[in-house]
């Protein structure tokens, strides 16, 4: 075919060429599929050429395209043939290559062939990393996969202390958790002794994940667990700030102080400090807890002062002689007023400073 008739046959779709009507675009598509090499060898414009092609003409003939000096836009061209159902995903991976050789960014090509839990592994990661997406983007398609992990925090933290690894801005982790973190990660970042949300300055002065999870479980080391099973990041310190001695006993089985006494120094835990903190919420004025009747609302206070004493912490702190001159060993029942008595006179203390605890059939 002599230039002038293919002249005419380029002028002829060029005038008919028209967006938006799908009759003339699918009659230029075909006379661009039957004659887009003559016509660039025939020396016209490779822009228009290209410009009335389908896109899965132009992928197909890419090179040659470019060769004779069309100027393709490889994102408008992946769209339209994503649009056009010519593609899917499998191909982008695929062909992932040739397609950033041609000038599509990794990152927009990740947000074409990649899902919301398609990367949910490290291994997963580490193949992102490679093909050149962003740490940004990764973190992106991670984030549907990480919220629906939210029962296996363990997962979260690994991929999360990952991408940070890997350069992802510390604040946008923080953000991250700051909206997505809840118990099961408060609770494995303390159970397991973890410093992931120190690293992310996820921690405050009130020390919120500690207090979170105590009033979760810290109700168990009292009778079900023993203290010295308490996570490091909690320790008893904390335990016993977060309970009054009220809700100590509460927690305890009946009457059983003295068990968690008995814990608490076989933890090798110092008693002063259990001691200090009866005599800040109960002191000396042991009668507060009698009623009007003359009779105690729950020997428990008193049976707790005796175990206490028993425990020998300082004197400077629990004062067995002064508790003896404070309590009125009338409005003892018979039980609270034999153990006083026995104790004291293990003790050795003056016969006559214990006799009150003594009871006349």
């Amino acid at each position: 075919m002599d230039n002038a008739k293919l002249q005419a046959k380029f002028d002829t779709a060029v005038d008919n060429y028209e967006l938006g009507d799908e009759i003339s675009i699918e009659n230029a598509n075909h006379e661009m599929h039957e004659n887009w090499r003559n016509f660039l060898e025939a020396g016209f414009d490779a822009d228009l050429v290209a410009k009335m092609m389908a896109p899965e003409d132009i992928w197909d003939n890419y090179q040659d395209l470019t060769m004779h000096g069309a100027k393709i836009d490889i994102v408008k061209l992946v769209g339209r043939l994503f649009d056009e159902v010519f593609i899917d995903d499998s191909f982008i991976k695929e062909h992932w290559g040739e397609l950033v050789d041609r000038g599509a960014s990794p990152d927009f090509l990740a947000d074409r062939c990649y899902g919301d839990v398609d990367i949910a592994s490290i291994a997963d990661l580490e193949e992102a990393l490679t093909k050149g997406i962003s740490i940004n983007k990764i973190f992106d398609l991670t984030k549907g996969w990480l919220e629906i992990r939210d029962e296996w925090p363990e997962d979260q933290v690994k991929i999360l202390t990952w991408l940070h690894d890997h350069g992802l801005p510390k604040a946008d982790i923080k953000e991250w958790l700051t909206e997505n973190a809840n118990s099961y990660m408060e609770d494995y970042i303390i159970e397991s002794g973890s410093d992931f949300y120190e690293k992310f300055d996820m921690t405050d002065d009130d020390d919120t994940i500690v207090s979170h999870w105590l009033s979760r479980y810290g109700y168990q080391y009292f009778s079900e667990i023993s203290v010295a099973n308490l996570p490091i990041a909690v320790g008893i310190d904390s335990l016993l700030e977060a309970f009054s001695i009220e809700e100590i006993f509460k927690y305890c089985s009946p009457y059983a102080f003295s068990d968690f006494i008995d814990d608490y120094l076989d933890s090798g835990c110092n008693i002063n400090i259990l001691a200090q903190k009866f005599m800040d919420e109960v002191g000396y004025d042991i009668n507060k807890f009698i009623s009007k009747a003359g009779h105690y609302i729950d020997s428990r206070y008193s049976d707790a002062l005796l175990y206490l004493i028993d425990a020998e912490p300082s004197t400077d702190i629990i004062d067995p002689m002064k508790c003896i001159e404070l309590i009125d060993a009338s409005k003892l029942d018979d039980r609270d007023a034999r153990y006083w008595y026995d104790y004291l006179e293990e003790k050795g203390y003056d016969s006559q400073l214990i006799a009150k605890f003594l009871r006349k059939d």
